[in-house]
């Protein structure tokens, strides 16, 4: 009987082994179909890793031609800063110029406001200045004319007086 037990124990422990032996084979199985579902997505994952890292190479190049842009930019923007200073100096000048020029103009408006005003004096005086001279001339032609006709005169008649000897 106690080998009747063991017997009936020993098949029971090869059931047993046989039916853990069958869910170790399942278990492995599941596992080895996981294990190739995650070297699947290892796969996938390494090809999304491959394609980031290829965008990001694309990236750091924009980046740098960007940096690279930037810095021309920062060089017009200085160039342009140093044009408007030069302007700014020029306009400068330019209102300084124009301010002269405005205290010129005053001062030629002034000079011709005076010289108009005292043209019609002077016109005046040197008219009067030349009748006074005309007057004179005149008075000498009045006095030539005399003389000139007194000379005729006789003149005429020395002629007349020859003509008739």
């Amino acid at each position: 009987m106690a080998e009747d037990k063991i017997l009936r124990k020993l098949s029971e422990m090869e059931t047993n082994l046989s039916k853990m032996e069958e869910n170790t084979n399942k278990r492995f199985s599941l596992i080895d179909k996981e294990l190739s579902n995650m070297k699947t997505s290892m796969i996938h994952v390494e090809g999304e890793v491959s394609e980031m890292k290829t965008s990001m190479g694309q990236l750091e190049g924009e980046v740098s031609e960007m940096k690279t842009s930037m810095g021309q930019l920062e060089g017009e923007v200085s160039e342009v800063k140093t044009s408007m200073i030069h302007v700014e100096g020029e306009v400068s000048e330019m209102k300084t110029s124009m301010g002269h020029m405005e205290g010129e103009l005053s001062d030629i408006k002034a000079s011709t406001k005076r010289i108009e005003e005292n043209v019609s004096e002077d016109v005046v005086t040197i008219l009067k200045v030349m009748d006074r001279k005309m007057e004179k001339r005149d008075s000498d032609t009045v006095v030539l004319n005399n003389r000139l006709f007194k000379v005729e005169s006789t003149v005429e008649r020395l002629l007349d007086q020859q003509n008739s000897l």
